[in-house]
């Protein structure tokens, strides 16, 4: 498909994650993050990937653009924060930028 490696998954029983264990649930941190919202994978020809990406339906939420000298691979990520007076707040992790963003209304 291009891009980064995806594993894409459905659970028997919805809301259940098989490779957390069983308890995950239970400790899972919420206080900062409430979910993902986007993600930006740099690629050598973002336009093809991403029509493969559209063809299998699997888009959703992703950007891609033109690699940079690190090469192929997660760029970057988009939170959405439980504190919206985080907005904007960002650190980078291993070459990945992880940025809070308030949950749109």
């Amino acid at each position: 498909t291009g891009g980064t490696l995806v594993s894409i998954d459905q659970p028997d029983v919805a809301g259940e994650w098989a490779w957390g264990g069983p308890t995950w649930k239970s400790r899972r941190a919420s206080s900062i993050v409430s979910g993902i919202d986007s993600f930006t994978v740099g690629v050598p020809r973002p336009t093809i990937t991403g029509q493969r990406w559209r063809a299998l339906d699997i888009d959703h939420s992703v950007e891609f653009t033109t690699c940079t000298e690190r090469g192929e691979g997660l760029d970057s990520v988009t939170l959405t924060c439980v504190d919206s007076s985080r907005d904007g707040e960002s650190v980078v992790l291993v070459g990945t930028t992880f940025t809070l963003r308030a949950a749109k209304n």
